[in-house]
């Protein structure tokens, strides 16, 4: 019998305080644990492709638009 569950789908934004960047990605993920592992390796993915810019965060999101968690954009400054 096939698992008939379907996994939960969350949001990330890129968000800087003032500014929301419009949502880049939805994902489904098995739940919030990993929506936050996925948040990290996103942050990590725009500070080696971004130099500017503080305050930085990748938000997710669950289904309901409730926020999960945030990870802060740390930039390679070298």
């Amino acid at each position: 019998m096939a698992d008939s569950a379907v996994m939960p789908r969350y949001s990330f934004t890129l968000e800087d305080g003032a500014f929301v960047a419009p949502e880049d990605a939805t994902e489904e993920l098995t739940d919030d644990q990993a929506a936050m592992h996925h948040a990290e390796l996103v942050a990590k993915d725009l500070s080696r492709t971004t130099t500017s810019g503080d305050h930085w965060r990748v938000v997710a999101r669950d289904e309901a638009g409730k926020e999960v968690g945030s990870v802060p954009v740390i930039f390679d400054r070298r």
